[in-house]
């Protein structure tokens, strides 16, 4: 994983961050400041398409899976949607 993925006082999803920014930001550089644009998410109930279509539109490398109350609950790298192409 290359990349923090960010939760909110109430533990839900609020964006992510690639480890390389952290490196390379100022050391007082709030981690809200450095997360991707925009903060994207995807439900557990998402089918291929719509994780197909999410990594295409935003150059993704990974992105964060969430239940109904936008918690975090895993995450799809590149990797794994190469190899489902793959697979087809």
């Amino acid at each position: 994983m290359d990349t923090i993925v960010l939760l909110d006082d109430k533990a839900q999803y609020s964006g992510a961050v690639p480890v390389m920014r952290i490196l390379l930001a100022a050391p007082d550089e709030r981690l809200a400041a450095l997360r991707m644009e925009p903060v994207v998410s995807l439900p557990a109930e998402a089918d291929e398409k719509e994780v197909f279509q999410l990594f295409d539109k935003y150059n993704l490398r990974m992105l964060t899976v969430v239940d109904k109350d936008n918690r975090p609950i895993g995450t799809i790298a590149v990797d794994d949607v190469v190899s489902r192409l793959v697979k087809k």
